[in-house]
């Protein structure tokens, strides 16, 4: 009898020594830093930007969410991905719907086992379009009539 009080005071301690471990994490902080370039733009309707993105994180990383929300409207989802190791660099390249003005904010969202951590970068859009090169037409004459029009009816 007193070998199993023993036994049953060893098995007791040893379970509150391990329920007792550092944390990872310090209180109001979190261990994932996600940088990005530029964190502003500005671009017009049918333009791509491209951000780079590099996450470091303390702890595994698990997901990167990528959302956009249009002037004075909700975020919608973009992408997701699905990471692995502790650190991760990529570009995402945005393409600028056409018919939007004012401002675009585009949120990447990191995600380990127990921490969260966004980054935004905020694209001013113009009110026009991509330039588009325009070129007049010139019709060339005859090779036997310069005077002569070879399209000219």
């Amino acid at each position: 009898m007193k070998k199993m009080r023993l036994f049953f005071l060893l098995i007791v301690s040893a379970s509150i020594m391990a329920a007792c471990s550092k944390t990872d994490t310090p209180p109001n902080s979190s261990p994932i830093a996600v940088t990005l370039s530029p964190t502003t733009a500005t671009a017009n309707g049918g333009d791509s930007v491209g951000i780079t993105c590099t996450i470091t994180d303390d702890n595994n990383l698990k997901d990167v969410v990528i959302s956009q929300t249009l002037a004075g409207g909700s975020p919608t989802q973009l992408e997701s991905y699905t990471l692995s190791g502790k650190s991760k660099q990529f570009t995402y390249y945005y393409h600028v719907p056409t018919g939007v003005t004012g401002t675009i904010v585009i949120t990447f969202t990191v995600d380990d086992a127990s921490n969260t951590q966004t980054a935004t970068t905020t694209i001013t859009v113009g009110s026009s379009v991509s330039d588009i090169n325009s070129y007049s037409a010139v019709l060339l004459g005859s090779y036997a009539d310069p005077t002569a029009g070879s399209f000219y009816a």
